[in-house]
């Protein structure tokens, strides 16, 4: 499937004749620089044939930046129409692309008894978030949040019919954040594979995912270059305080915000969580930062998350004992475990 040019940066291509993976020792190496959802992307694949590697690597591109018109949370859009409409609480057609979205983060929504909420968009715009320039943002109304906390809209409010959907709460407000973004990386990586392409991975400044398993280990920037093994198809999405955020008061405003108590949560730096699915999960590490540090074992295990990492904002890192496999031994990282276990 492929999409119109939108106003994102033109991709480059890198074509490169060595840097082989040992798996295909026949194969090229091809690579494309680009943008998506604001951010830098790198795709890398390994082909015989330089056309097919090439158009691929571009029909994926495509896809990203469709995902990402269609998911911004303020910008006109299908996702500022379908928020107008949802808070009429009537029924109308949705955009079909939109749909998968919906179901999956109303999935996730259950898994996590609500720690991940992307229908509470209102505490996201409340603190300033839906807009560009946030360094102009200030701290939330109390009264503001109070109301949208009261109305408790959550992602069982919207009833899907076909490509019908209404919602039964005027407060609900979908803002997917980095779940549309992983979304729009499991799309990319299903247009590279269904081209005939066998190994393949992608990385933005949040995440890497790999088609097969063209290399051993990735890199993960937000823990200073931390080395993680990954399995074949896997996919590791990490979330960050300091990606995006402004100070008022003291504190430090980020767009994770609880669903609880309508507050920016503290105590966790960067969260990061392996899955097959990006989508899975960016919602998944989203859901355990918000439930933070003490409580985050538990729901780890109630919504069957192995493989996560975490650092604290005093700088200790914290991993299951799962990922703690996966990376350098001697590296100051504790076992992060159930209380009484």
């Amino acid at each position: 499937m492929r999409f119109g040019p939108l106003a994102l940066l033109a991709p480059l291509y890198l074509l490169s004749a060595c840097g082989q993976a040992p798996q295909l020792e026949q194969s090229n190496r091809y690579q494309l620089e680009s943008t998506a959802f604001g951010q830098s992307l790198h795709i890398e694949t390994w082909s015989t044939q330089a056309d097919i590697a090439q158009q691929a690597m571009q029909v994926a591109v495509d896809d990203l930046h469709y995902i990402a018109e269609i998911s911004h949370p303020w910008r006109p859009g299908a996702l500022e129409r379908t928020n107008v409409l949802l808070a009429m609480q009537g029924e109308f057609s949705a955009n079909p692309s939109g749909l998968p979205l919906i179901d999956l983060a109303t999935a996730l929504y259950r898994q996590s008894d609500g720690h991940f909420n992307p229908a509470m968009g209102q505490l996201q715009r409340l603190w300033g978030f839906h807009q560009d320039a946030i360094d102009l943002a200030q701290p939330a109304d109390a009264e503001a949040i109070d109301a949208v906390l009261n109305a408790r809209p959550g992602m069982d409010a919207i009833r899907v019919q076909g490509i019908r959907i209404a919602a039964s709460n005027a407060q609900l407000r979908l803002d997917y954040g980095h779940f549309a973004r992983g979304h729009g990386l499991n799309i990319a990586r299903q247009r590279l594979q269904e081209a005939g392409l066998s190994q393949a991975r992608l990385q933005t400044p949040n995440a890497w995912v790999l088609l097969g398993k063209p290399e051993a280990a990735v890199a993960l920037s937000h823990y200073g270059g931390l080395p993680l093994l990954l399995e074949a198809d896997e996919s590791v999405y990490t979330l960050s305080i300091d990606d995006r955020y402004y100070r008022a008061d003291g504190q430090q405003i980020h767009p994770f915000i609880s669903p609880f108590d309508g507050q920016p949560v503290q105590g966790i730096r960067h969260l990061s969580v392996i899955h097959p699915s990006a989508a899975s999960a960016a919602g998944l590490a989203q859901a355990l930062l918000i439930a933070g540090l003490d409580a985050l074992p538990a729901l780890a295990n109630q919504m069957g998350v192995v493989d996560y990492l975490l650092e604290d904002q005093s700088g200790q890192r914290y991993a299951s004992a799962a990922m703690l496999a996966r990376l350098p031994a001697e590296r100051g990282i504790l076992r992060l475990t159930e209380a009484g276990e």
